[in-house]
C-alpha cells in the first residue's frame, strides 16, 4: 500500500499461517477477509487523551508547556512507541523555554495501536494548535498573532544538530 494510507506495521497471525500453509502444501493461497473482520483484527490509531498546561505571558508568549498523554494501546500491543512519537513532536514549530512531556500507556480490550497515517504527528499538531487557540481566546487576541509570537524565528535556521561525543576504547590485540 503506497503513500500514507492504512496500517503500517504488524505481522498478523494469519500472514504467518498462510505462508506456512502455502509452503507446506506447495500451492498458492490468498487471504480474504471482510471489512468487519479487518476492522476488529488489525491495529488502529489515534487512541490518545492529552492534558496540556501552558505558562503564558500577557503578550501571548508561551514560556512553558506541560503535555501528559494517556494512550490506549489495546489488549495485545505490538509496541508502545506511538505516544512517544507524539511527545517527540510535542513542541511542533514553537519555541518554548521549558517543556515537560509525559506519556502513560493503558491496556484495554481493543485491538492494538500501531502506526497509522502519521503515527503521532497529527495528535501532537492538534494538541498544540488547540492549545494556541485557547490561549488566544483567553487573552482576547487573534490566534494568528499568538502563533506568530511563538513560532521559531527564521533567524534560528539553519539549525545545527549537536552530535553526542562518543569515545571508543582502544582495542588491544594479544600476540
Amino acid at each position: 500500500m503506497g503513500g500514507g494510507f492504512g496500517n503500517k506495521f504488524g505481522c498478523y497471525p494469519e500472514d504467518v499461517v498462510l505462508a506456512a500453509l502455502a509452503r507446506h502444501h506447495r500451492i498458492a493461497l490468498k487471504w480474504v477477509e471482510t471489512r468487519v473482520e479487518h476492522m476488529v483484527a488489525t491495529t488502529h490509531g489515534r487512541a490518545q487523551v492529552a492534558d496540556l498546561e501552558a505558562a503564558v505571558e500577557d503578550d501571548g508568549t508561551i514560556t512553558a508547556l506541560r503535555m501528559k498523554v494517556t494512550a490506549n494501546i489495546g489488549a495485545y500491543p505490538v509496541f508502545t512507541f506511538i505516544p512517544d512519537l507524539t511527545l517527540s513532536m510535542g513542541v511542533g514549530v514553537y519555541k518554548f523555554t521549558a517543556v515537560d512531556l509525559q506519556s502513560t500507556c493503558v491496556f484495554t480490550n481493543t485491538t492494538a495501536v500501531a502506526a497509522y497515517r502519521g503515527a503521532g504527528r497529527p495528535e501532537a499538531a492538534y494538541y498544540l494548535e488547540r492549545l494556541v487557540d485557547i490561549v488566544a481566546a483567553e487573552l482576547g487576541k487573534p490566534p494568528e498573532d499568538v502563533r506568530r509570537r511563538n513560532f521559531i524565528p527564521p533567524s534560528a535556521f539553519p539549525t545545527r544538530r549537536r552530535r553526542a561525543r562518543t569515545t571508543t576504547p582502544a582495542s588491544t590485540t594479544a600476540r
